[in-house]
């Protein structure tokens, strides 16, 4: 045939040469393909993606139906029937349950390698949350808290819809439990519900609350173009407000905002946050608000805690798993009744509800979130110091108070530096100046351990005891003199009270000279005719005071008490009982000088370290008087007056030698 029909011949041959076979194979293949894409199941795939899935996120995923369309400038998918369900480590359920999702991308990016969402829809889904006591949470997909501390990153989604979506989370470590409603559409102006709204309630540390969040509607969202948001978390003692926007959706590590905390009690905000706070009066804090990436910025915060000033920067990173939060504050003007309770004290009713009146809080729930009752009974705080959380952060802060405000002691500011370092939590140094003196030391609590121990070495230097005479009395002559003083002291309990009352160290009170008023003086030693009739408004010599105390198992028993005047040497021997906060502490006065009527009784300090009674210790006296009426009856009546003569043999005592032995230099703060 070929032969006979050579022309024919020659125009076929061309035509191959111009379509050679691997073009005509790969024309059929692309037709074939496309065949199959028109008629291709994508159900026959729904096991090895879901088994690819659920290998990929730890949890067992589940797809009903799958419907894909490639072959479209706009390439899109919708499953219908997606299930995550929870980790195995969590009680049965399902995590995540979406009825319908509608997945769109857009097709030219993909060709620039780059992956852009056109749309994304969610009917009807159900989120539900967990995070048990041991911190796992089903959110997180990490294997290390580094990896889970990582924000999250989705792709760019230019029209993001929700509709009838629920959530419910709950989070043992916080104690929360939310229960809400999720819903993103298109809806946005003046009078029209948000076009993003997640809103609901639940119980936070065992308090109702409520949350909302607001925002415009993710549709036409540009990666470049920050999305702004609002969020509004109120309880009865805690309300959080924050106007903030993502930088790059949908990127949630940049976000920028202002936040306004307030509420009763600062370390309410843990259950919110996860970072320790400590406790305090009622607050309002306004601060700049940032994260980029795993670091969290809170600048420029100032408000009120108590009736105390508070300004300052805070930051938080994450970037290992575990916060570390540095902190530089400080009060221009700090009430010293706001300390109390970041001991476990208690304010005034009267300073609660002034600081609640600024803080814009209720006072009957700033009353109801005080840390003790008002009531207490002991000087130390018996309230458990919240140092468990100290072992879920570190931290490092400098905190600066440049006046305070104090009725019964004379300060003028504070520096304090402090860090935590995995349940280890160190103030030091710890500087407090007066008007006269300053007191400096350091104070750890060690949390490692399910009982904290406490430990603290404080010393005192050059204060001025005139100082606080002048705070109860218009005649600060009346004692003068310089106190050094220094406690070194360790116990262990969740509490000050209990860490005192297991107390093991040592207290040293030293007064190197002075002046003091001389009625005081001889009425110490209980010289009744030289304190009331011949001492007048005149001063003698302070030659001294030592007092050196011996803590074990939370008494304090004293080695040495020593009081030395000009006129009078006064003794002394007892103890302070801090598991019960009572002492018994007796003062025995020798005169120096001829006294014709004296008492030769001790003088008693005894009962509750916080309401201690004064007296004359009973027996002695009537003994005094039984020798004098002895005498009396035996020689003359004249002679009866002869027990309450005391010639005044005491000498003086070795000032020198007694503090030597009691010393309260320290080699770490001594300067």
């Amino acid at each position: 045939m070929d032969a006979k029909n050579p022309e024919i011949f020659q125009e076929n041959k061309g035509l191959g040469e111009r379509f050679p076979v691997w073009a005509v194979v790969s024309a059929a293949l692309i037709m074939l393909l496309v065949i199959l894409v028109l008629i291709f199941d994508w159900n026959w795939f729904r096991g090895p993606i879901a088994r690819y899935a659920s290998q990929r996120t730890g949890r067992q995923v589940r797809i009903g139906d799958l419907n894909v369309r490639l072959l479209s400038l706009h390439p899109h998918a919708t499953i219908t029937g997606l299930n995550i369900s929870n980790p195995s480590w969590a009680p049965a359920g399902e995590t995540a349950e979406i009825p319908k999702l509608y997945l769109q991308v857009k097709l030219w990016p993909l060709f620039a390698g780059n992956f852009v969402w056109e749309q994304v829809a969610a009917q009807s889904p159900n989120i539900a949350l967990l995070r048990d006591s041991k911190g796992r949470a089903t959110w997180e997909f990490g294997t290390t808290a580094a990896e889970n501390a990582k924000p999250l990153r989705l792709p760019p989604i230019r029209r993001f819809l929700i509709s009838n979506g629920a959530i419910r989370i709950t989070d043992e470590i916080r104690r929360m439990t939310f229960s809400g409603t999720l819903s993103a559409n298109q809806n946005s102006g003046a009078g029209a519900t948000a076009a993003f709204l997640m809103a609901g309630q639940g119980m936070l540390n065992r308090r109702a609350f409520k949350m909302k969040a607001t925002g415009g509607p993710l549709v036409g969202v540009e990666r470049n173009k920050p999305y702004p948001f609002e969020m509004d978390v109120r309880s009865l003692t805690t309300h959080v407000t924050a106007t903030a926007s993502i930088r790059h959706p949908f990127d949630l590590g940049q976000l920028d905002g202002q936040v306004v905390f307030a509420g009763a009690n600062l370390a309410d905000l843990y259950y919110l946050t996860g970072i320790a706070f400590p406790r305090t009066s009622p607050y309002r804090l306004s601060a700049a608000f940032s994260r980029d990436d795993t670091t969290y910025k809170v600048e420029h915060m100032a408000g009120t805690v108590g009736n105390s000033d508070l300004e300052g920067d805070m930051t938080v990173d994450t970037h290992t798993g575990r916060p570390f939060l540095s902190a530089d504050m400080h009060s221009r003007r700090l009430d010293f009744v706001d300390l109390g309770p970041l001991l476990g004290g208690a304010p005034s009713r009267a300073h609660l509800e002034k600081a609640a009146v600024k803080a814009g809080v209720s006072p009957a729930a700033a009353a109801d979130r005080t840390i003790v009752p008002l009531n207490e009974v002991y000087l130390l705080p018996d309230i458990p110091l919240a140092v468990d959380r100290v072992n879920q952060m570190d931290a490092k802060i400098h905190y600066v108070a440049q006046s305070i405000q104090s009725e019964d002691f004379p300060l003028r500011g504070m520096d304090l530096s402090m860090t935590i370092d995995h349940g280890l939590m160190k103030a030091d140094p710890i500087s407090i100046t007066l008007t006269q003196g300053r007191i400096a030391g350091f104070a750890t609590v060690d949390a490692r351990k399910k009982t904290p121990t406490i430990g603290i070495d404080i010393r005192m230097r050059d204060l001025k005891l005139q100082q606080f005479v002048a705070k109860h009395s218009k005649d600060p002559s009346m004692l003068e003199g310089t106190l050094e003083a220094r406690a070194v002291m360790t116990g262990t309990g969740a509490s000050l009270h209990k860490a005192a009352s297991t107390a093991n160290g040592d207290f040293r009170v030293v007064v190197p000279g002075g002046a003091m008023r001389q009625r005081f003086a001889e009425m110490m030693g209980i010289s009744v005719d030289r304190a009331f009739l011949l001492s007048g408004q005149k001063q003698t010599d302070l030659r001294c005071v030592v007092a050196d105390f011996r803590a074990s198992g939370g008494v304090m028993t004293a080695r040495t008490i020593v009081f030395d005047t000009g006129v009078m040497n006064i003794s002394g021997k007892g103890s302070i009982d801090m598991r019960n906060e009572t002492m018994n502490i007796e003062l025995l006065g020798h005169p120096k000088k001829l006294t014709l009527f004296r008492l030769r009784a001790p003088i008693v300090v005894s009962g509750s370290l916080k309401s201690p009674d004064v007296g004359i210790k009973s027996g002695a006296i009537p003994e005094q008087a039984g020798a004098a009426i002895a005498l009396g009856l035996i020689a003359t009546p004249l002679a009866a007056i002869l027990p309450f003569i005391d010639p005044g043999l005491a000498k003086n005592a070795d000032c020198a030698a007694l503090e030597a032995a009691a010393p309260v230099a320290s080699s770490r703060h001594s300067k």
